[in-house]
């Protein structure tokens, strides 16, 4: 015989059984982990771009943006698709943005007396770096607040007692810039495909033990 020929006959039930078992199970442990494996990707990548722009810690920024996961589950409460969510990363307390060695209570309100007699203070307010940039927000100063975690505040009118925050940058303002958005979406794009290749090969192995 110079030839060999393989035949299949008859129904394919059990095929049909197998590969319906590998689309439903795709679809619910592939694509849903895949999804919220390149969103978790996304947002520390986000995370460290938007920390090193604006000169801050990434720990506040991880708090405030936050992965609304995809889901498994029936088709009302199935979701396909995951969101990196800033609408809570407002503008942090610019103390944030004042280097560690400096953050003291009145570090920078110290005044001392030239030779002529005269009052001079450490800065004119509170110096802290936004982005590459130092800059003096004048009439500022580093206090307690009631949770006793130090913050820079401003006084309001010529009153003593009335004082309020002084915030730094916004992380939202920079995560709704479109450079930003084009980042995430290359980040989403590279790692979507490893994800999903992954997870799909673990669906194929596991269906494939339950047929054996």
């Amino acid at each position: 015989m110079g030839a060999f020929t393989f035949r299949v006959d008859g129904n394919f039930v059990d095929v049909r059984r197998y590969m319906k078992g590998i689309e439903a199970g795709l679809r619910k442990d592939a694509v849903v982990p895949a999804v919220n494996k390149t969103a978790a990707r996304v947002k520390t990548a986000v995370v460290r771009q938007i920390s090193k722009e604006a000169g801050s810690k990434q720990k506040p920024l991880r708090k405030k943006i936050v992965v609304i996961k995809a889901r498994k589950g029936s088709s009302a409460r199935a979701r396909n698709f995951a969101t990196v969510d800033a609408s809570e990363a407002k503008s942090i307390n610019l103390i944030e943005y004042v280097r560690p060695s400096q953050r003291k209570t009145n570090f920078f309100n110290k005044s001392s007396r030239t030779k002529r007699g005269e009052k001079k203070y450490k800065a004119k307010g509170v110096i802290a770096t936004v982005g590459k940039k130092r800059k003096t927000y004048g009439g500022a100063f580093i206090g307690t607040a009631k949770g006793g975690d130090l913050k820079v505040f401003r006084r309001i009118g010529r009153r003593r007692d009335k004082i309020t925050q002084v915030p730094g940058p916004s992380p939202g303002a920079y995560f709704k810039r479109p450079a930003t958005h084009a980042f995430m979406r290359k980040v989403a794009e590279t790692h979507f495909p490893v994800e999903l290749n992954r997870a799909v090969k673990m669906v194929i192995a596991r269906e494939a033990r339950k047929n054996r």
